[in-house]
């Protein structure tokens, strides 16, 4: 009878699947943890430990440094900023309170500018402060 040998020994085979699934595991965990999704119509700003990258992410799934890097959400698409009441005059120097709203749309390529040099709430402090109001 010519009986052939394993190459492994049984526990070592299991030891070698064992840790081969372990790192399997990591590399998903990784990978999820490590990933940030941008969805479409959004531009994503990386930050690192706090400060902003001028490299903007484009819509999909983006990997970053899990725990030092995080992914700022700037919406490009055309977005309506109302006003509260303006105070008018008409011609004939009467007083109007008006309503009104603007539409408005970022370019993706100055997303970076504006959010490191005006921040994620430029609307309330540029088109608020350019409508007089009492």
């Amino acid at each position: 009878m010519n009986v052939r040998k394993p190459l492994l020994l049984p526990g070592r085979l299991v030891v070698g699947a064992g840790v081969v699934v372990l790192l399997g595991f990591l590399l998903l965990m990784f990978t999820l943890i490590g990933g940030s999704q941008v969805p479409q119509g959004h531009v994503g700003i990386v930050t690192t430990w706090g400060k902003a990258d001028s490299n903007v992410r484009g819509p999909g799934w983006n990997f970053v440094l899990p725990g030092a890097q995080n992914i700022v959400e700037v919406d490009v698409r055309t977005q309506n900023h109302v006003f509260k009441e303006v105070n008018a005059s008409s011609r004939e120097l009467q007083s109007v309170k008006l309503d009104g709203g603007v539409n408005y749309k970022i370019d993706p390529n100055k997303a970076y500018e504006l959010y490191n040099t005006v921040g994620l709430d430029f609307a309330a402090k540029v088109f608020d402060p350019a409508s007089p109001t009492t």
